[in-house]
């Protein structure tokens, strides 16, 4: 009977193990960081702000010329083959640069809608220049750039603003497109580098930075694409799906090398110790158990992070304690497992005060806990159960001899007086450390999480060498049930960062807003109203006799302004933004993001604490509005550790 019971539970567990094993292979592992994270709502926001915004799914390939013997041009026939090879499923869109010719038509284009965006004081500056002193220094300024090579380009922007109402607007353009701190040129229709040494390419891919076996995909076939450049040309790949794959193989090499040190620490310790082979058995015990576990915690939530599963030496560790405790009773019973009944109480409270602990993990803010605690109970009870069960089966029927000296005699060979040294030095211990737990500081800064090869990190870095954007910018989150909303609520914390911080404060990188470039429907209306009466009060005919008095000085013809004096008043307001125009489009895609409930208006301001904290108190005013600042991180995590404080109470305001 008790041959057919022990064959029925080796028959079980040889089952089992075989299924976990095979089970292991389709369970889908997560590395995503914020299970590792309070469930603080700031954190969490930025966090999925960035994950659910199109600003990190970006890959960006930076090209460099390796032979000093080669030129920019070269360079720029090796980024065109490569742009031709880039396709579906895994590219969607490669942005190269601009056309220089395309650009100076969309800028001509764009101009059209700046009396729109005008407000009153813009109109005031322009009521000083319609005098003759104020003319007349426009006209000597359009004559001199008209005796500048490249004159042809600039003569529809003189002929359409012979007073440079609109030129403020292309310096607004360039300040948005450098806000990031990328230092660009565009040459034949290319970003090209300061030194003409090297190019880049932007690429939009559907591949979220979470899916890992996806960006294992996009990086593995944008390595293939590189292997068709020539030899004197080097591409780097910048993506945050490289920290992905990155982090991962770093999780399970971890992982591997732990299980390799505990294996053979516990190995050399049952070997030495136990001196008998069937020692081994102890330490098989909780690695079984962990991987059956990781099986029954796939089951029940889907998908498990890699940060869990490195605990798993950890918990066999502590498993490992209910296997010797078996394994000395039965061989102090002379290898009966009847010998086991006298320790099952103990070891199971013992297991059960360490499940007790791990439970609490329950009650945690941090989601990864949740799994920590269930994957951690459910590798000690099947350890137990095994120890308990299983273990006495293999060890049975073996008679056990001398023992070591250690292990029969156990404390008897302490004095008293040894005892009581030793539980004195441990109150000492106990005693400090808890008094040195008080001075204890916690660094929260998530970016230690990030476990990335020193590689990647050094790529980044001779990136950002050649092309700058090393310091990232704060952001500014502004949000609408649509896009009106949205651009109305921007400009009006625009407005008042502005008045209460003073933009020119804001260096080096400065404040960049969308709402420097575009306004809203309703702010257009107003001000085409007023720039139409503006000029319907008599200064239109006025600033015609004045350019007609003072062109002649500088050889322009009477009808030189013509194109301006045509499209003077705006008879139409578009809605929304502009169609057409690449430039405009590409900033409307860094600085607004459709979401499925709305939109969402993005300013970027240096990462610094008094910007953060200055924007931070103004946003407070307002509601569906956020700041995502990295440097924030820290601080916020430690506030909710120490105080546990809640998110502040978003106030009514747009």
């Amino acid at each position: 009977m008790a041959d057919k019971r022990k064959r029925l539970i080796f028959g079980l567990a040889a089952g089992i193990i075989i299924f976990a094993a095979i089970g292991i292979r389709f369970i889908s592992f997560d590395n995503d960081i914020e299970l590792m994270l309070p469930a603080n709502p700031e954190i969490l926001r930025s966090l999925r702000f960035f994950r659910e915004s199109n600003i990190s799914d970006k890959v960006i390939l930076s090209l460099k010329l390796k032979s000093q013997e080669r030129t920019t041009h070269d360079l720029i026939q090796a980024v065109e083959k490569l742009e031709k090879s880039l396709n579906l499923p895994l590219i969607t869109e490669v942005i190269s640069g601009i056309s220089k010719a395309d650009l100076i038509q969309e800028m001509h284009s764009f101009l059209e809608y700046v009396p729109q965006l005008l407000n009153e004081q813009d109109l005031s500056k322009i009521e000083k220049q319609i005098t003759h002193a104020g003319v007349k220094a426009s006209l000597s300024r359009n004559y001199q750039q008209l005796l500048t090579p490249g004159s042809g380009f600039i003569m529809p922007f003189i002929q359409s603003d012979p007073l440079g109402i609109k030129s403020g607007f292309l310096s607004n353009i360039q300040k948005l497109s450098s806000s990031l701190g990328y230092s660009v040129k565009i040459k034949n229709g290319h970003f090209i580098s300061q030194n003409g040494r090297n190019a880049m390419l932007i690429l939009k891919t559907p591949v979220r930075l979470t899916d890992g076996f996806g960006s294992r995909n996009l990086i593995a076939y944008l390595h293939k694409q590189l292997e068709s450049l020539p030899e004197f040309v080097s591409a780097d790949i910048i993506a945050g799906h490289i920290h992905t794959i990155s982090n991962e193989d770093v999780i399970k090499r971890d992982i591997r090398l732990t299980l390799i040190i505990a294996s053979a620490a516990f190995l050399l310790l049952f070997l030495f110790i136990f001196r008998d082979i069937r020692a081994v058995l102890i330490f098989l015990i909780p690695l079984i158990s962990v991987l059956v576990s990781i099986n029954l915690s796939a089951i029940v939530l889907g998908k498990l992070s890699y940060f869990i599963i490195g605990m798993g030496a950890v918990v066999a560790g502590i498993a490992v304690d209910y296997g010797i405790h078996v394994y000395l009773a039965v061989r102090t019973g002379a290898g009966k497992p009847d010998a086991v009944k006298k320790i099952i109480r103990p070891v199971i409270i013992a297991a059960l005060t360490t499940i007790g602990v791990f439970a609490a993990f329950f009650f945690s803010s941090v989601k990864g806990y949740h799994q920590l605690a269930l994957f951690s109970i459910l590798s000690i009870i099947l350890c137990l159960v095994c120890a308990l069960f299983v273990l006495p089966y293999l060890l049975a029927g073996k008679h056990y001899r001398n023992l070591p000296v250690m292990l029969k005699q156990g404390s008897s060979m302490h004095s008293q007086v040894f005892d009581r040294i030793c539980i004195a030095c441990w109150g000492v211990i106990i005693i400090a450390a808890i008094v040195l737990s008080w001075q204890l500081e916690f660094n929260n800064d998530i970016s230690q999480l990030d476990g990335s090869k020193p590689e990647v990190i050094q790529t980044e870095q001779g990136f950002h060498n050649v092309w700058g954007g090393a310091d990232k910018p704060a952001i500014l989150v502004v949000s609408g049930e649509n896009l009106e909303e949205a651009l109305q609520c921007n400009e009006r914390i625009y407005t008042k960062a502005v008045n209460e911080v003073g933009e020119d404060n804001f260096a080096p990188m400065g404040l960049s807003s969308f709402a420097e470039l575009w306004l809203s429907n309703q702010t257009r209306i107003a001000n085409s109203a007023r720039w139409n009466k503006f000029w319907s009060e008599g200064r239109e005919a006025k600033l015609k006799e004045l350019l007609q008095e003072h062109g002649q000085t500088y050889h322009f013809s009477d009808d030189a302004f013509s194109p301006f004096f045509k499209h003077l008043y705006i008879e139409k307001i578009i809605e929304n933004t502009p169609e057409g125009l690449t430039f405009f489009d590409q900033l409307k895609e860094r600085f607004i993001l459709k979401k499925a409930d709305g939109y969402q208006v993005l300013s970027f301001f240096p990462d610094k604490d008094k910007y953060v904290k200055a924007l931070g108190a103004i946003s407070s005013r307002y509601s569906k509005t956020f700041l995502v600042s990295r440097n924030a991180f820290p601080a916020c995590s430690q506030t909710q550790f120490h105080q546990k404080l809640s998110f502040y109470q978003e106030l009514p305001g747009c």
